[in-house]
């Protein structure tokens, strides 16, 4: 139904042209017909088994962070420790994950497509009582933080926490960020930069103005 040429529709050869990047098949065939879509019961599901949703909620924000690159095990276990977790749970989670074909498991881990990525941050926020989103809120901040991730990754990631952008922002998080973007010395880096200091400008609290 998203699929056309009228406005804000998706051209069928786009479309194509996207799935054709696929690895596999069934990859292929997920991004064909905008398997994304599905991601509110992909989420609903994991999170029936042992709170696996918040562990794939955490595989999507480090997929947007490293642009696409997905994560590590050892981040993810550091992760599991801030959602009260042990490493087992981190194990039994990825393979109950992976047996559902809701994540790629490789060099990195990542969800099937960096579109999947965004919408599950995106949802799984808006879906979590307090008490639960702040288990995730605190993931994001850890990864805002970290030196390594590239600024337009922060971007993409900050991208998918609107609804949240005013409790995940904290003082000293947009104090870090606006010292990378003034320490930015290469061209892609001042690039970079100057989009992520449009969207902290725009996102200014202008009651304290």
């Amino acid at each position: 139904s998203h699929i056309g040429d009228e406005y804000c529709a998706t051209r069928i050869e786009d479309r194509i042209k996207e799935a054709a990047g696929s690895e596999t098949p069934w990859q292929f065939a997920y991004a064909l017909r905008g398997g994304w879509r599905q991601t509110r019961h992909v989420l609903n599901a994991a999170r029936d088994f042992n709170e696996c949703d918040l562990l794939l909620t955490s595989i999507a924000a480090r997929q947007l962070a490293s642009l696409d690159a997905g994560c590590t095990m050892q981040q993810l276990n550091s992760d599991a420790q801030r959602l009260g977790h042990d490493g087992s749970w981190t194990k039994t989670a990825l393979l109950r994950l992976e047996s559902q074909r809701v994540i790629l498991v490789g060099d990195t881990i990542r969800c099937l497509h960096l579109r999947s990525a965004a919408a599950i941050v995106e949802l799984s926020l808006d879906s979590k009582a307090p008490s639960e989103a702040k288990k995730l809120i605190q993931i994001l901040q850890d990864i805002l933080r970290a030196p390594d991730v590239p600024l337009r990754g922060v971007c993409w990631l900050l991208n998918e926490i609107r609804s949240y952008r005013a409790t995940i922002l904290t003082e000293d998080i947009k104090n870090q960020l606006l010292k990378r973007c003034l320490n930015a010395h290469t061209h892609l880096e001042r690039r970079d930069a100057c989009f992520l200091l449009e969207r902290l400008l725009g996102w200014r609290d202008m009651s304290a103005a």
